[in-house]
């Protein structure tokens, strides 16, 4: 996985996730309204082909942020050699909209990626019905060494997604494993219907990325939807991916919409602090 993110095959990507990441044991069921998490990775280039890295091994070293239920968490991989990759996510936004940051850097022959995703659900309690649009401001740079073939990806990718379930909560086990992977695949919730999906690539050199998008919903007095925001920061042999300067995301207006889980603070962890710190002392070391 970490490829550049198509909705139509996003079914498809959920279960070869859960498959290629199945954990031994039964979880247990944690139900949520809310959640955040972060897969990031560090992989070989096995087959160099026409691209340099047209093929990748089996994922060498990974890690895992949030637990189920988290309202920020943050997550951190670095390999000799290899490269970096470090990603946040915190439900830090306008009634509690989703904040994202993320940057994967990789040495010749290597692959480094990050996946963030948050997922929020709004009630709104106007007393009319209303069109509201949920939109997100990307900032970014990045130097891609591409194109690759589909699978390796290298580039900047972000989703937003509204949705409405027939299901109250989401179960998302009771691990940060399980609980990106039910995130990740959460449209395969019963009852899941999209009511508008957005998608932004960008799989070029950008020194200086601005991105957007965003999705427009009509709100009936009662209404529950979810929100739900990916970001992705593949890079591949000697790529450099940053958006650590964030996807912003929010309403265009709040008024009447209750989110399950309020505004928190941005992460500030040590393990965030040292992903940037790593992060930075590999750009510098190749600029």
């Amino acid at each position: 996985m970490n490829a550049p993110f198509r909705t139509p095959t996003r079914l498809a990507w959920a279960a070869g996730l859960a498959a290629a990441l199945a954990l031994p044991g039964a979880a247990q069921a944690v139900a949520i309204t809310f959640g955040t998490a972060e897969f990031v990775t560090i992989r070989d280039c096995t087959v160099a082909g026409a691209s340099g890295c047209d093929e990748i091994s089996p994922i060498l070293q990974g890690s895992y942020g949030g637990l189920p239920g988290a309202t920020s968490s943050t997550a951190f991989t670095t390999l000799a050699g290899y490269g970096t990759a470090f990603g946040s996510v915190a439900l830090s936004g306008t009634v509690g909209a989703p904040v994202l940051r993320a940057a994967a850097v990789s040495e010749p022959g290597k692959r480094t990626s990050t996946n963030s995703v948050a997922l929020q659900r709004y009630t709104y309690t106007g007393a009319t019905s209303t069109v509201r649009h949920f939109g997100g401001a990307l900032t970014y740079s990045q130097d891609v060494t591409g194109p690759y073939p589909d699978g390796i990806g290298s580039g900047i990718s972000a989703v937003i997604d509204i949705f409405t379930t027939t299901e109250a909560s989401i179960e998302v086990g009771d691990t940060a494993a399980t609980n990106f992977q039910s995130l990740f695949g959460v449209s395969g919730v019963d009852g899941y219907t999209s009511l508008g999906t957005d998608t932004y690539t960008d799989v070029l050199d950008n020194p200086a990325g601005v991105g957007a998008l965003g999705v427009s919903v009509t709100l009936n007095p009662g209404d529950s939807v979810w929100v739900w925001v990916l970001l992705q920061t593949p890079a591949a042999n000697a790529g450099i991916v940053d958006a650590s300067s964030t996807l912003i995301t929010g309403w265009d207006v709040a008024t009447d919409l209750v989110p399950a889980a309020t505004a928190v603070p941005l992460p500030t962890t040590l393990a965030l602090a040292l992903a940037s710190l790593a992060l930075l002392g590999a750009v510098r070391r190749r600029g």
